[in-house]
């Protein structure tokens, strides 16, 4: 279950970023890449707040942990961090679209 919890953190990020990029009018690929989506944003001008590589550690979550028998069960730590993580970029997400100020 860890690894199944950790696809669906980056599954979270993922959408919170396409949603902004969405409100911002901005087109992108079909990627689960969110270093690609953040390079969008940032051409964009639209207010990004993490660290360069800091929501990037998400993305390989989008396939390697999709099938649970295929990859070795990740820690707690590294479970809560995702969550931490893509909990973050959904109230970054909120923020830009309006939904909070």
């Amino acid at each position: 279950m860890p690894n199944q919890t950790v696809f669906h953190a980056q599954q979270a990020a993922e959408k919170a970023i396409k949603a902004v990029l969405l409100e911002h009018e901005i087109r992108f690929p079909r990627t689960h890449d969110l270093g690609e989506l953040i390079v969008l944003i940032q051409q964009h001008a639209v207010m990004w707040p993490f660290a360069p590589d800091e929501v990037e550690t998400l993305s390989p979550f989008a396939v390697e942990t999709r099938y649970p028998d295929d990859t070795d069960p990740l820690s707690e730590n590294e479970v809560s961090e995702a969550i931490s993580l893509a909990e973050k970029v959904i109230e970054w997400a909120k923020k830009q679209i309006g939904q909070i100020p």
